[in-house]
């Protein structure tokens, strides 16, 4: 393989991994926000079902 063509796939092999690591880090992110919208609505439930049984 020629210097300039291997420059080239080492450099573009950099990029993709540089992606790979940001969708990554991004589905952590979303994992981490599931969990908190999971808790409040879970929170919002129970404040429903304490409110209906005042009723």
């Amino acid at each position: 393989m020629k210097e300039s063509t291997k420059i080239q796939v080492n450099s573009e092999l950099a990029v993709v991994e540089s992606e790979i690591r940001k969708m990554e880090y991004h589905l952590v992110g979303l994992d981490s926000e599931k969990r908190k919208t999971k808790l409040s609505l879970e929170v919002l439930k129970k404040q429903k079902e304490k409110l209906k049984s005042y009723l």
